[in-house]
């Protein structure tokens, strides 16, 4: 570390000077083109000698800052060779070169979708059309208006946000009724921080009457009728909850989820889920490598089958159970079908066992990913 702080510091010194260099450049080429426009500006000026002037003062100050900036790039160069040489690593090894081939196509959807997602939609369309002329991009048309009533609620507003949910109640079932009280409740917040009482007991009359007789609201709106009592020491009261700006960030997450559940779409961003799962899992799979190494693994991190030697816990927010595919059939587990746990660990579908065992429940066979045996009657039922 203390080279890299070595290079470091050489590496900012010299920046500063080329920063220096650079604005005294631009400063004296612009004196310079004052002077040039002043003589110019006499009734007998000498143009031409004017402008070669200015000429000449312009050329040695561009080839000033570009030896300044010159200067700068060894002391960086350094840098990188020293920051390379302290964080060695085996990242390049645990990459498989095949793992897009022929996947191109998905991929750059994936990555435009990543950007359509994130609000930008020039970038998003200039490259999916660079990838894929013929691509139909009116698919993410949602995304604009979705982002549209994000940056709305960013305001504090709700106006697009309620004007959305009334437009696809039917659509949306229940999850409206929830969505429409956290904005109605965000809505009267405003008016409560403002101390207007007689506006908030007018507004819960208006909005909240029909929460009021849900089983699922009554508690709340029982709690939003309480805080009316404190209006003028409103944050400081037991009622101070109801003023939490993280409420409108909980508000606008549970709107992307509901507008992504009616595209058909994750409400997290595909990639993004890839990259920072795969930022997780690297150190464990840094750690795996080296021990594999010093086993004579050739065949790194993956057996023949694409799958690793150890379980690399992804945390809480990475518990998919949407559904479960067979490893064998590829199919997805029905209730008719179910995914079975074998006593090693594994998890494969029931058909594909029967057919492992040849519909024998006494006889034995072997897991398709271990050499463990096992019958019909050590399953266990998975259930998702």
């Amino acid at each position: 570390m203390d080279a890299i702080e070595k290079e470091l510091e050489k590496s900012r010194k010299r920046q500063r000077v080329a920063a220096k260099d650079v604005q005294q450049g631009i400063e004296k080429m612009i004196a310079a083109v004052d002077d040039c426009s002043a003589a110019l500006s006499q009734p007998e000026a000498d143009a031409a000698q004017s402008l070669r002037t200015l000429q000449k003062v312009v050329k040695t100050q561009t080839e000033s800052i570009q030896t300044s900036l010159t200067e700068q790039q060894n002391p960086t160069a350094k840098l990188g060779k020293a920051l390379e040489k302290a964080f060695q690593t085996t990242v390049p090894k645990l990459c498989r070169a095949d793992i897009f081939e022929g996947k191109e196509l998905y991929l750059n959807r994936v990555i435009a979708d990543h950007l359509f997602r994130t609000g930008r939609f020039k970038i998003a369309e200039d490259f999916l059309h660079s990838a894929e002329p013929s691509a139909d991009t009116s698919r993410f048309s949602a995304f604009r208006e979705l982002h549209a009533i994000i940056n709305d609620m960013k305001q504090q507003s709700s106006i697009m946000a309620l004007r959305w949910i009334d437009t696809h109640r039917s659509q949306l079932g229940h999850a409206a009724i929830d969505l429409e009280f956290k904005l109605r409740r965000l809505e009267l917040s405003k008016i409560l921080a403002a101390k207007n009482t007689h506006k908030a007991m007018t507004y819960i009359r208006m909005h909240f009457q029909k929460f009021m007789n849900l089983e699922s609201h009554h508690k709340e709106v029982r709690h939003l009728l309480g805080a009316l009592l404190y209006v003028n020491k409103l944050a400081f009261s037991e009622y101070s909850d109801i003023l939490d700006p993280h409420l409108w960030t909980d508000a606008t997450h549970s709107l992307t989820r509901e507008c992504c559940a009616l595209l058909g779409l994750p409400h997290e961003s595909p990639l993004y889920v890839s990259v920072n799962a795969g930022c997780t899992a690297l150190p464990m799979l840094l750690k795996v490598s080296q021990v594999l190494a010093t086993t004579n693994h050739e065949d790194g991190l993956w057996t023949q089958t694409d799958e690793l030697p150890v379980e690399i816990e992804l945390g809480k927010d990475r518990n998919y159970h949407t559904w479960f595919t067979c490893p064998v059939s590829r199919e997805h587990a029905t209730d008719a079908n179910p995914p079975m746990r074998l006593p090693c660990g594994h998890v494969i579908c029931n058909e594909s066992l029967i057919k492992m065992a040849k519909n024998s429940s006494r006889r034995r066979f072997k897991c398709a990913y271990c050499p463990r045996e096992l019958t019909l009657t050590e399953l266990k039922r998975i259930w998702f």
